[in-house]
């Protein structure tokens, strides 16, 4: 037990690391605060000054709904969509600027290019399906625990996404990187702490504008940080059900795509039988099966 909260204090206290001495990081950590106080102050400035003022001068309760939902429509779901996309470009550019500072070498997770793109697939497909468990502890019908494991969920996840950017281009594959997070699960739980009381302790608007500014200061913590190398008494599978899932659908996914080529294709006799990819081993002559992490 002490051993776990000394893993959480240590995350938490390598959360907080940052250094100014990156010129390209300071630009893309000022270019998503700026962006994201534009999206925070008009769309606060709409429902704070001016639909109160709407209801001051007593206007139809209709013209209010409309224009309510004009704005948003017109607005707010274009702005915040196109937000996004564009943060998460400065989000990879800011990792990459870190990471060359580092003076690390980049290597892609496996010894092929279509490995590494497959261990991102891959990492995408186990990213969604975690935030689907983390909705279903959520919603389990115990008060307080169902709070607990979700902001366990979220810490988790926050801390596992910052240290992507880092892991990735070091070349750790996605086993590797998901035993680190289950082996030392109590780190992370700290080190993503402070992202998910933002998430969890603010309205949805000022939450994303929050983890805009924060997010990009994680991974360059994450960069600042040591993970320890001793390691919890037990190791928290928490990630088994996500990955069992993950690797079924993979699975499925990869078998529809063989089944689609060999039929395109019926010259090409060896397709059906090379299985070994990052999302399957245990390759069978017809279809992949699902990788087993554990």
């Amino acid at each position: 037990m002490l051993q776990i909260l000394k893993q959480f204090f240590f995350g938490l206290r390598d959360a907080l690391r940052f250094t100014n001495k990156i010129p390209q990081f300071k630009k893309k950590l000022f270019s998503c605060a700026a962006l994201s106080a534009f999206i925070w102050i008009t769309i606060c400035g709409f429902n704070k000054l001016a639909m109160p003022s709407l209801s001051w001068l007593s206007t139809d309760s209709r013209l209010e709904y409309y224009l309510e939902k004009t704005f948003c429509t017109l607005w707010v779901v274009p702005l915040v969509l196109t937000s996004k996309i564009v943060c998460a470009l400065w989000f990879m550019e800011a990792a990459e600027s870190v990471f060359n500072a580092s003076g690390r070498t980049k290597k892609a997770p496996g010894q092929k290019l279509a490995d590494g793109i497959a261990d991102l697939l891959f990492s995408l497909i186990i990213y969604v399906v975690f935030m689907l468990q983390a909705s279903i502890a959520k919603n389990i019908p115990l008060e307080g625990l169902n709070s607990f494991l979700y902001f366990l969920h979220l810490s988790l996840l926050h801390g596992w996404t910052a240290f992507e950017y880092k892991w990735y281009p070091m070349g750790y594959d996605i086993k590797k990187r998901i035993h680190l997070i289950e082996t030392r699960w109590a780190y992370f739980f700290g080190f993503g702490c402070p992202l998910a009381l933002t998430a969890t302790s603010f309205e949805t608007i000022t939450s994303g504008c929050l983890f805009s500014v924060l997010f990009p200061m994680s991974i360059l913590a994450s960069h600042l940080a040591t993970v320890p190398q001793d390691t919890p008494t037990a190791k928290f599978r928490i990630f088994g059900p996500t990955v069992y899932v993950a690797d079924v659908f993979s699975a499925f996914i990869f078998s529809r795509i063989i089944r689609r080529n060999s039929k395109k294709n019926s010259k090409v006799q060896n397709l059906t039988s090379s299985n070994d990819t990052p999302l399957s081993t245990n390759s069978s002559k017809t279809m992949p099966r699902p990788r087993k992490l554990y």
